[in-house]
C-alpha cells in the first residue's frame, strides 16, 4: 500500500477535480456567508442589505467577487435545498447581527427587500433563472413567513412590566 508522506506529497488540499459536489457547495455557502458577516460587522446595514440584494434577489458582480462566483456555483449545482438553506440563514446573519446592534429598522427593510423580486425572464442564464425560481419558493413557504415574524418581533418594543408596578400573585395574600 502506497502512503504519501510529507516528502512525496505536492500539495495536501485535493484538486478541485477531486472535490465532491457537495463540498463545492458547502464551500459556495460559507463564502456567502462570510462575506455577509463581514459586511454586517464592518459596513453599514444599507449596505449589507444591498449585498444580500446582489447575491439572492438580483445576482449581479464581478466574476473576480467571491460571493457572485459562489451564488453561481450554487445555481449550477442545481440543488434548491442548498439554495433555500443559504438564503435563510444569510437572512438570519443579518438580522441576528442587527439585533444585537440594535439596528432593529433594518429588518422591515430586508423583508421589504423581498417585494421587489421580479419573475424569471427567458434573456436570463439558466442559473439565474432557476435562482429565481427557487427564491419565489422560498417567499411562498413557511420559513419566509417565519422570518418575516421574526423580523416584525424585532421592530416591536418588549412590553414589560415596568420596575415600580408592584405585581401580586393570585394564591398569595398582599401582607
Amino acid at each position: 500500500m502506497f502512503r504519501a508522506s510529507p516528502n512525496n506529497r505536492r500539495n495536501s488540499s485535493p484538486s478541485p477535480s477531486s472535490r465532491s459536489r457537495e463540498q463545492i457547495l458547502e464551500d459556495a455557502q460559507e463564502i456567502i456567508y462570510d462575506c455577509l458577516l463581514q459586511a454586517v460587522h464592518h459596513q453599514s446595514p444599507t449596505e449589507a442589505l444591498e449585498l444580500l440584494r446582489s447575491i439572492f434577489i438580483d445576482p449581479v458582480g464581478n466574476i473576480t467577487e467571491p460571493h457572485y462566483l459562489a451564488i453561481q456555483e450554487i445555481g449550477f449545482g442545481n440543488d434548491r435545498a442548498v439554495f433555500l438553506n443559504t438564503l435563510q440563514r444569510s437572512c438570519y446573519i443579518l438580522l441576528n447581527n442587527w439585533e444585537l446592534s440594535r439596528n432593529h429598522s433594518f429588518a422591515s427593510q430586508l423583508i421589504d427587500l423581498f417585494a421587489t423580486v421580479h419573475r424569471p425572464t427567458l434573456t436570463l442564464p439558466p442559473w439565474k433563472i432557476r435562482i429565481r425560481q427557487w427564491l419565489q419558493t422560498f417567499l411562498e413557504s413557511q420559513n419566509y413567513q417565519d422570518l418575516v415574524f421574526f423580523a416584525e418581533r424585532l421592530q416591536s418594543p418588549s412590553v414589560l412590566p415596568s420596575p415600580d408596578v408592584n405585581i401580586q400573585s393570585t394564591d398569595k395574600p398582599a401582607l
